[in-house]
């Protein structure tokens, strides 16, 4: 199980996993949802959110908790929990014949559920250090050029660098502190 360490001024770089590793986030509709609850998170628990990337079967973001106390379990349960019901309901009123994609029996339920993010809190890496964390964002921010979806990192839309670069969308908070 992963141990989340919730130490005040550190940074926190996340990583988690759709399904199975399946390309769930080439929808759009799920891109969106994930940064409108990213967006409801960061107000919600205070952070700064510094970078992100939404890739087809995993997401990164780079996130820095304000407030003393606060649970990096509790963000990623709620953004992931909200994004996946309303994905849910999404798919079951608009696209019914898309559900089977997303349904698997769970034995010790004993039913059908709802799968798109792997189980388990995913990766965490604490940083304090400005250039960690000048790293992390660039690391994040080059996923999709490394994975060939885009040339530059400004181009592939769901990003931080994208969303910087247009001032739209899930604008990232500036991280300006000195090496």
């Amino acid at each position: 199980m992963l141990h989340h360490y919730n130490t005040p001024g550190h940074a926190h770089e996340l990583t988690f996993s759709c399904y199975h590793k399946r390309e769930y986030l080439r929808d759009s509709t799920a891109c969106n949802l994930l940064l409108a609850e990213l967006q409801k998170a960061r107000e919600e628990h205070q952070f700064k959110l510094w970078a992100y990337v939404c890739m087809p079967d995993h997401v990164h973001a780079l996130l820095w908790p304000l407030n003393t106390a606060y649970s990096i379990a509790k963000i990623l349960n709620d953004v992931k929990g909200r994004m996946v019901k309303e994905y849910r309901d999404y798919v079951l009123s608009n696209k019914p014949d898309l559900f089977n994609r997303f349904a698997f029996v769970d034995n010790s339920k004993k039913r059908t559920v709802f799968r798109f993010w792997q189980a388990g809190g995913g990766f965490d890496r604490n940083f304090r250090d400005a250039r960690a964390i000048y790293n992390s964002i660039r690391y994040i921010e080059l996923n999709p050029v490394k994975k060939g979806l885009a040339a530059t990192p400004e181009e592939y839309r769901w990003s931080s660098a994208w969303a910087r670069k247009r001032n739209e969308g899930l604008v990232p908070d500036r991280f300006n502190q000195p090496l």
